[in-house]
């Protein structure tokens, strides 16, 4: 008789740690792939975290979008405020921008079950507007926020991809959902994975 074997299960997060191991930042040969939908619009799609640059199809910055953000929605929330508060995240603070709106969006031609920030583009010259050539920069700082901080993430599962050059159409359908309803105030080595996400020159970084 064969001896029983306990079937083999992956260690639980420890509360309060952080992922130990993380995917790597890859190039999107042929457009970003939307996660696997289930039946119910509910349910989590994934439990991979991703962070996504969004680029208009002149290759301007639009904004970003988070897959499976939910646990800290309210930090996305607080980077959009309009009343001038830093917010602290971390081992990281982030300047209030002006210019910065976001939602939650269920249903989008990019992905489903998405928070997505946008930068709004009229007022991007203004005093106080987010630094345009900031925004690969600030989606680093963002994940390594998220590894210093005390929230509680499945080992492995953070990713920051490369900037995604939405078509006419994946732009125009998100436009319309920030239209459609107000705005919010409000598996690599982990040691290239860290490298990746460094912190870019200070004089960027002050800007953030």
């Amino acid at each position: 008789m064969k001896p029983n074997v306990p079937p083999s299960k992956m260690p639980p997060a420890k509360a309060g740690g952080t992922p130990t191991k993380h995917a790597s930042t890859q190039p999107l040969k042929s457009g970003y792939s939307p996660s696997p939908k289930k039946a119910q619009d509910g349910d989590k799609v994934t439990d991979l975290h991703k962070i996504i640059p969004l680029l208009k199809p002149d290759g301007t910055p639009l904004g970003w979008a988070f897959l499976g953000f939910f646990d800290v929605k309210e930090w996305l929330k607080s980077f959009c405020n309009r009343n001038g508060s830093m917010t602290t995240l971390g081992d990281e603070k982030f300047m209030p921008f002006n210019n910065l709106s976001v939602r939650w969006v269920q249903h989008l031609l990019v992905d489903d079950k998405l928070w997505v920030i946008r930068i709004e583009a009229t007022t991007s010259a203004t005093e106080g507007s987010f630094p345009m050539h900031c925004h690969v920069t600030w989606a680093n700082k963002i994940a390594r926020a998220i590894l210093s901080s005390n929230v509680q993430w499945v080992a492995g599962s953070l990713e920051v991809l490369q900037p995604l050059l939405l078509t006419e159409a994946q732009t125009d359908d998100l436009e319309s959902k920030f239209r459609s309803t107000s705005a919010i105030p409000v598996g690599i080595d982990e040691e290239l994975f860290m490298e990746q996400i460094a912190a870019a020159d200070s004089a960027l970084e002050d800007l953030l």
